[in-house]
């Protein structure tokens, strides 16, 4: 095997016998945060020394989000936001991403893995299963 083109892990027998769940969460689009500014939007200005006139500030390039911090608002383009945490970006929306979540028997043992898509978890989760079964750990 080459160990210089890409990343892997090894695990003992050890690890492999002390798991007792694995909880896997699918991909979730996420609804609890809204979008202040739509791409395309037209952002005004008026003032006293125009007469209260609109003028044009500016015109939004990218979904903007407004977050609260501190008493301050805070506008985040959408892409710094998600990547700020942990989201994915799917055709303009937000997504929560596809994670694995493995319970063990041993102290601070527990570990929670995330992945870019749904694929990639469910043959983690084989590959998991398949190393437990031969460890004579049978996970139902």
């Amino acid at each position: 095997m080459n160990y210089t083109n890409k990343s892997f892990s090894m695990e003992s027998e050890a690890f492999y016998k002390s798991i007792t769940r694995i909880t896997y969460n699918p991909l979730k689009e996420v609804t609890w945060i809204k979008i202040h500014h739509k791409k395309g939007d037209v952002i005004y200005r008026r003032n006293l020394f125009t007469l209260f006139r609109k003028k044009i500030k500016e015109v939004v390039q990218e979904d903007i989000i407004r977050d609260t911090g501190w008493g301050d608002y805070y506008y985040y383009p959408i892409s710094s936001y998600a990547k700020d945490h942990g989201y994915l970006i799917i055709d303009g929306k937000m997504y929560v991403r596809p994670n694995v979540h493995i319970e063990t028997n041993v102290k601070d043992g527990d570990r929670t893995v995330k992945f870019d898509t749904e694929a990639e978890a469910l043959s983690y989760i084989s590959a998991l299963k398949e190393n437990c079964r031969k460890c004579e750990n049978n996970l139902l």
